[in-house]
């Protein structure tokens, strides 16, 4: 079962790591990337509860998949023939 990304399910996340893409600000869990917009109250909760609040994760940032494709095009082909 996949994800669902409302307040009742990110209210019950126990992380230990909260990874923002440092370009768009979406968050990423269980390996998918969730943006503001997809549930404002979600992730106001998240940032309240886990940026916000010093201990209770560590936060880290990467590129996401969109941004890496938007703004770094030329990684995406040199990850494509290493990995082919």
């Amino acid at each position: 079962m996949a994800f669902k990304f409302n307040l009742e399910n990110v209210s019950k996340l126990k992380l230990d790591l909260l990874t923002l893409c440092s370009g768009c600000k979406k968050v990423e869990i269980e390996g998918q990337w969730y943006s503001e917009w997809e549930n404002p109250k979600a992730y106001d909760f998240l940032m309240d509860n886990y940026f916000h609040h010093p201990g209770k994760a560590k936060v880290t940032h990467t590129v996401c998949p969109s941004c890496l494709k938007e703004h770094y095009p030329e990684l995406m082909k040199k990850d494509k023939i290493n990995h082919s």
